[in-house]
Parts: structure tokens; C-alpha cells; sequence
């Protein structure tokens, strides 16, 4: 699942680790996986994947009919196992992000707290505007934030999300 932006993008990035590819490395033009999820065809943990995408598309007022013209990408496209690998750790989590956001462009980006978190800190001692706030996703263990930021003359706001395989029901939409 490394890099999948279609032609009728939408805004909307979903921005999280590693493909769970046991270590094996996945190219970017490898969207055999995203593409299971988006077609509805069986593929490990796609239900749970759809079912927690599809919530977070509502909760900014989109349907999950546009779930197949958002964008997914991994901070570390070499992949991980079931759980996160050591070439994660020794990234620059904020410089990977947002090297893909110059990139794809988006209005929203969902992403995993260690990766919100890496690109609050640079924004932060980058001296770059923000506003965050308690505005976002509100799932049934609680509420996580937003951040709202100016970037390459775009707004973007940026959410903290669970990440989306762990199932956390969303509570209420926006």
C-alpha cells in the first residue's frame, strides 16, 4: 500500500506507518492491497480498514462513496510486520510527511499520533501559525485533536487518529 492517489483526488490523505508487508519492501506503484480495500474484495484486516475510513470520511461531511478517490500512503513505504518495524523509528517522521503532503497536495490528512505529533514539532520549531484544537475525532475511548496550519500556500488540517486496523468506533460526525 505504499503510495494510491487517484485521478478524481478528492483532498483527503490518509497518511499512516508502514504497509504490514513483513519487511518485505513495497513499490510505490504496489496499490495491490489499498485497491482489495477500496473494491471491497477480501484481503487481511480490509473490512475493519473500510469500515474505520469510510467513518472518518463522514465525520468531515464526505461520504463513503469518495473513499476510492482519497489518497493513502506510508511514512516508511519498505513496510513493517504486524507491528512497527525498526526502520520506522530512525525516520524523520515530520520531513517523510510532509515531503508526501508537497506531493499529493491534500486538504485533510488523517494520520497516527506519533506522525500529528512529529509535524506539530516542526511546525512548532519551524516557527509556522497553527491552531489546534480538541475539534476532532471523537471516538468511543475519547476525543483526539486537530491542527490547523498553513503549508506551501495551502490549508491543511490535520487529524489524530487511532490507527485505523485497531477498529475504534467513531462516535459522532461533524
Amino acid at each position: 500500500m505504499s503510495r494510491y492517489v487517484n485521478n478524481s483526488f478528492n483532498g483527503v490523505l490518509f497518511l499512516l506507518r508502514e504497509p504490514n508487508s513483513y519487511g518485505e519492501k513495497v513499490i510505490e506503484t504496489d496499490n495491490e492491497w489499498i485497491s482489495k480495500v477500496l473494491n471491497s474484495e477480501k484481503t487481511k484486516n480490509a473490512d475493519k480498514y473500510r469500515k474505520a475510513f469510510s467513518s472518518l470520511l463522514n465525520s468531515i461531511g464526505y461520504t463513503d462513496k469518495t473513499l476510492f478517490n482519497c489518497a493513502f500512503d506510508n511514512i516508511n513505504p519498505n513496510g513493517g510486520k504486524s507491528g512497527v518495524g525498526d526502520e520506522y523509528g530512525s525516520l524523520n517522521k515530520a520531513k517523510r510527511a510532509l515531503s508526501i503532503i508537497d506531493e499529493i497536495k491534500p486538504k485533510y490528512v488523517f494520520t497516527c499520533l506519533d506522525i500529528y505529533h512529529a509535524i506539530k514539532q516542526y511546525l512548532i520549531d519551524s516557527h509556522i501559525d497553527y491552531i489546534e484544537s480538541k475539534d476532532g475525532i471523537v471516538y468511543k475511548r475519547g476525543r483526539k485533536n486537530k491542527i490547523e496550519f498553513n503549508y506551501s500556500n495551502r490549508k491543511i488540517e490535520l487529524f489524530q487518529i487511532y490507527h485505523p486496523c485497531l477498529g475504534w468506533n467513531i462516535q459522532n460526525h461533524h
